[in-house]
């Protein structure tokens, strides 16, 4: 679509939009100036490729995309209104501000994002956000200040749960912070942060106000060592059931915040001078209350065992096989993916999910059988990101 300097694409006023298999390659925009307010935008398996200006502009429209790709540049690649909702879609470029903004209600799963953008804001900026961020993951970029943004209403729901932050240099993973008023806390759970290097927080930063609870999730190995990992500027945050390993300052917070019950790298609890000078763990600041703390991280079920170095090969083992009931299931992940474990019966049909969620380093789980026949099973592990199976075996059920 020639001359860049015209609209391209798609422009113009409709009450429902829907595309599939459609391919907007080098369009000034890909859709833009779709005029009316709350209608749909449906995107199936569309490719928006080397955009200069943006990809779908759309900011008063509802966008419910799957299996798309959005890459190019300008102020934002997408900019859609609440309620809008993208599953397995991948975000990648130069952008100035955003690579997806969305005002309001979001649902957000399975999504991929990364690129290189000097000053930009953040990859995902929800914007009165609240609703579900999951299961995505933030990798391989530079130079973006955050990669999830949320300026939340507290009146509703925010869950952040499940995604992977990785490989990521000059990037602060989360930060959240209350534009209106509301006592429903936010939920950052079960996310796993590592290969990170910035100089502003390594994982969470909360800003006053923001109620938040923090819990399972894995901070492995983040620097620079004298920058907090979780940061936080309000009272009103409680940690849980959190892995901190190797990452220095693990917790500052300027007021009281609730960081009981949490592994930080070592038996002796975290260092801090005044309440645990012989810990040996990760630091935190006086304000973080960490007693008592876990001495180990049996307590998060398919924790990364500290004790192990992390793989440098994938590999899956089940054993014992044959197996009557109860089988343990082993992987080694040398790199960071969301996956998805799997039994399924000579049928294919999935008679188990195991697992969903961030897999990485040595993982176990335990497969419980007693209510299925005898007979051959397939064992699959898969990423649901890029929809490959990453290892299978077979297994042997008797009784």
């Amino acid at each position: 679509m020639y001359p860049r300097d015209e609209i391209g694409g798609i422009a113009g006023s409709v009450s429902h939009l829907a595309l599939k298999h459609a391919k907007f390659d080098s369009t000034y925009y890909g859709l833009a100036r779709v005029q009316g307010t709350g209608e749909l935008i449906e995107l199936d398996s569309c490719l928006f490729v080397n955009n200069p200006v943006g990809c779908v502009s759309t900011e008063e429209h509802r966008v419910v995309a799957r299996n798309s790709f959005f890459n190019g540049a300008g102020f934002t690649l997408v900019n859609c209104a609440s309620n809008s909702q993208f599953e397995r879609c991948r975000f990648s470029g130069a952008t100035s501000a955003y690579h997806l903004l969305i005002d309001g209600e979001a649902t957000v799963t399975q999504c991929d994002f990364s690129g290189n953008s000097p000053d930009v804001n953040a990859w995902l900026f929800l914007l009165n956000g609240s609703g579900l961020v999951a299961e995505n993951i933030f990798h391989n970029g530079q130079f973006a200040t955050f990669a999830v943004h949320v300026e939340r209403d507290c009146a509703f729901p925010l869950s952040i749960s499940g995604n992977i932050f990785s490989q990521l240099f000059d990037v602060t993973p989360i930060v959240i912070e209350c534009l209106s008023p509301g006592l429903v806390p936010a939920m950052v759970d079960s996310n796993i942060f590592t290969a990170i290097v910035t100089p502003r927080a390594k994982a969470v930063q909360i800003q006053p106000d923001a109620q938040t609870l923090i819990s399972g999730n894995r901070m492995i190995g983040l620097s620079p060592p004298d920058h907090a990992t979780i940061f936080s500027a309000c009272d009103s945050v409680v940690a849980r059931r959190n892995i901190f390993i190797g990452n220095g300052l693990a917790y500052q917070a300027f007021s009281y915040n609730d960081a009981r019950h949490n592994y930080w790298g070592d038996s002796t609890g975290p260092y801090n001078a005044l309440h645990n000078p012989q810990g040996h763990g990760d630091n935190v600041s006086d304000s973080v209350v960490f007693n008592p703390w876990y001495p180990d991280t049996s307590f998060l079920v398919n924790a990364a065992a500290p004790q192990v170095e992390l793989p440098t090969q994938f590999e899956l083992r089940a054993y014992p096989n044959p197996f009557n009931s109860t089988a343990r299931i082993e992987l080694d992940v040398p790199a960071p993916f969301i996956g998805e474990i799997t039994l399924t019966n000579l049928l294919g049909q999935t008679v188990r999910t195991i697992h969903r969620g961030p897999l990485y380093g040595r993982e176990t789980f335990t497969l419980q059988a007693h209510d299925l026949a005898s007979g051959l099973y397939f064992l699959y592990v898969r990423d649901v990101i890029k929809n490959t199976v990453a290892a299978s075996t077979k297994l042997l059920l008797l009784k």
